[in-house]
């Protein structure tokens, strides 16, 4: 999921400065701490790396926009595109809550498996499954479903997560939603710094019951 740190000589740890530079204070305290106890030879990086888009594709009217975009420097790809999702489908409160959490999510080490538990143990809780991804087909993602995706592109990394909703795509470093295609797929594993290409989904969660956390607006609407 994302990557590797490696600790070796057992107790011996130390963060080069390339790490200081890429993650968290929070983070990487919590690598120092598992590297010190001398258990852990492998920690998984979060896949919460932004690519710059400073050209925006040309969006479709019906776009939806993306109500939570992480900056420049920011690691919030994970919790930002599913709050944008939520925000989008009319689970409102659900999705601000989702972005006040993202800090504390994200600096996890472990940081799938905390976001699935923080959200499971919530007051209005949401739930996931997750899915085998040798049998769900990513372009052929059913209307209703919603899912987060963590991508691998063609530079080998997986570092960056989006979130499917229905025929849309959420990546929280675009304006908007963009449609669920491939080439759309290649644009969110790529940058204005590279020419990479979507390779293959690496986990994928759905979530089952974000229609039961929507307002009343966007349940009439859904109805109609």
């Amino acid at each position: 999921m994302g990557g590797v740190l490696q600790s070796h000589q057992k107790s011996l740890f130390t963060l080069n400065r390339v790490c200081w530079k890429k993650f968290s204070l929070g983070f990487l305290e919590q690598v120092k701490k598992l590297g010190e106890k001398g258990k852990t030879n492998f920690i998984k990086v979060p896949p919460v790396m932004d690519k710059l888009h400073k050209s925006m594709p040309t969006t479709l009217e019906d776009a939806p926009i993306m109500k939570f975009r992480q900056k420049e420097g920011e690691r919030t790809c994970l919790t930002y595109s599913f709050a944008s999702a939520l925000d989008h489908a009319g689970a409102r409160q659900n999705a601000s809550e989702v972005c006040l959490m993202s800090k504390k999510i994200m600096e996890k080490h472990n940081t799938i498996s905390y976001f699935i538990d923080m959200l499971k143990k919530h007051t209005k809780p949401l739930n996931f499954k997750i899915l085998k991804v040798n049998d769900w087909n990513i372009i052929k993602n059913e209307e209703n479903n919603l899912i987060v995706v963590l991508l691998r592109g063609s530079d080998g990394k997986e570092d960056h997560c989006v979130t499917i909703l229905g025929k849309w795509i959420f990546d929280s470093n675009l304006k908007n939603a963009i449609p669920l295609t491939k080439e759309s797929l290649d644009l969110c594993c790529s940058s204005d710094d590279s020419n990479d290409h979507f390779v293959k989904v690496v986990q994928a969660l759905l979530c089952t019951n974000y229609m039961n956390m929507m307002d009343k607006k966007a349940q009439k609407k859904r109805k109609k």
